[in-house]
């Protein structure tokens, strides 16, 4: 995976519970997916500028 992709993983990810699930979100549980998917992103993309 390329570090570019990362961000549209993310986005995907995000909404699964939404689309993917049908599962009702509280605003906060809708706080700590963001996070989560943020945080996945972000270690994506960490990785994908690591040597191979």
């Amino acid at each position: 995976m390329l570090g570019a992709h990362a961000d549209r993983v993310g986005a995907a990810l995000h909404q699964t519970p939404r689309h993917g699930l049908d599962v009702a979100r509280t605003p906060e549980a809708e706080k700590a997916w963001t996070e989560v998917c943020s945080m996945l992103a972000g270690t994506m993309k960490e990785a994908a500028s690591l040597p191979a």
